[in-house]
């Protein structure tokens, strides 16, 4: 019994390990394309604000 929870919690914690492992890489690959448009928008809307100098 106590051999199968620990099989069960490795196939988790391996399977959350490649989730997360993906969804980095596709984070960055969307912000490494859209980083200068993000920044432009954000850095308007924060001048609107007046937030930023």
């Amino acid at each position: 019994m106590l051999q199968s929870i620990g099989y069960w919690f490795l196939m988790i914690a391996v399977i959350l390990l490649l989730l997360l492992i993906v969804a980095n890489v596709i984070y960055t690959r969307v912000e490494k394309r859209n980083n200068k448009g993000i920044y432009k928008s954000t850095k308007k809307i924060m001048e609107k604000d007046g937030k930023l100098k």
